[in-house]
């Protein structure tokens, strides 16, 4: 029964998906790096809330669903308090995997921005021609071959072009992991696989033509 409901979340749901995928990841950074045991605790505890909170918010909006096939205040307020309790256990989360990995992964970060700011002009070049090459490959076979722009998120593009110059400005990996994680949240990630190559060559053409700008222009 229980194993049923985990599969049947991942199954249909999407936020339990990416729960799964962070949870993750935080887990292996756990054991990848050298915590101290009540740091790992932490981190353990820190996960398990996060999936158990959204594992509630799922069951929660599925029995408002059930219960009220029409709008009702009562059943809004329900999925409210719900989606509430699931991001008070993100906001968990990212206070424990900042205090016990952050140290960890910035020096880490920072040698991949002083190393993204040294790339020679032509790679960011190359990928923005490769980028678009794609772009127009892709219309063409979805028969939009009047304009590539259909193949790209314009939205992608702005949200991780800005989070790239920020990192690039800053020097700081505090700010690339909160600037792209604004970009994700802002840029959805769409079921329909033409969607998702829209939102991939934006964000790849967003942080390429970053790159390439603050070459020219430092």
């Amino acid at each position: 029964m229980a194993f049923e409901g985990i599969l049947y979340a991942a199954k249909t749901q999407r936020s339990v998906r990416f729960v799964f995928l962070v949870a993750f990841l935080l887990l292996a950074l756990g054991l990848l790096f050298p915590l101290s045991s009540q740091e790992r605790l932490f981190l353990f505890f820190a996960v398990a809330l996060l999936l158990f909170a959204e594992f509630v918010n799922t069951a929660m909006e599925l029995a408002v669903d059930l219960a009220s096939a029409s709008y009702h205040p009562l059943a809004k307020g329900a999925k409210d308090v719900s989606a509430a309790a699931a991001f008070f256990a993100a906001v968990v989360v990212i206070v424990v995997a900042y205090v016990t990995l952050f140290g960890f992964l910035a020096p880490f970060l920072r040698r991949v921005i002083v190393g993204v700011q040294h790339l020679p002009p032509l790679v960011p070049l190359a990928v923005l021609v490769l980028v678009g090459f794609l772009a127009l490959l892709m219309a063409r076979l979805q028969g939009e071959a009047s304009s590539a722009r259909g193949m790209v998120s314009g939205r992608a593009v702005v949200a991780f072009a800005l989070g790239t110059l920020l990192t690039l400005l800053t020097e700081s990996p505090l700010v690339m992991l909160s600037s792209y994680a604004l970009a994700a949240l802002i840029t959805p990630f769409p079921e329909d696989p033409h969607r998702r190559l829209q939102v991939l060559l934006g964000g790849t053409a967003g942080v390429s033509g970053s790159v390439l700008v603050f070459q020219v222009f430092r």
